[in-house]
């Protein structure tokens, strides 16, 4: 999904409509993607970093969120956060086809670790 996104993004000429959308779809996967992470133990901690530092903030702004709605957002994170670490969470077991279907369903976890 991410090579597809940037793909598309290049195609379009600077300041047009669809590389804006192009950018504010791979700001809001971004996001929910370190949502998503805060129950992995394995990206717990990029996830919590990208929360508390200005990747959040960024990508909030390219995916036109207004301030109340980042607000309620940091608040829900900050509890699940606590929530975590005072209680981990049991670990599912995917059965072998969701495994192998991991990184086709997650391709942004690539692009958070860098």
């Amino acid at each position: 999904m991410l090579e597809e996104y940037g793909r598309k993004c290049r195609k379009q000429p600077l300041g047009t409509k669809k590389r804006s959308d192009c950018m504010k779809k791979l700001a809001e996967s971004i996001i929910l993607q370190c949502i998503e992470d805060l129950w992995d133990r394995t990206f717990m901690k990029q996830s919590t970093k990208f929360f508390s530092q200005r990747g959040f903030s960024i990508c909030a702004t390219i995916a036109e969120m207004d301030i109340c709605d980042q607000i309620k957002l940091l608040e829900l994170v900050n509890r699940s956060v606590l929530i975590l670490r005072s209680e981990p969470p049991a670990q599912i077991r995917p059965d072998k086809e969701l495994r192998s279907n991991t990184t086709k369903a997650f391709p942004l976890r690539a692009a958070l670790s860098l």
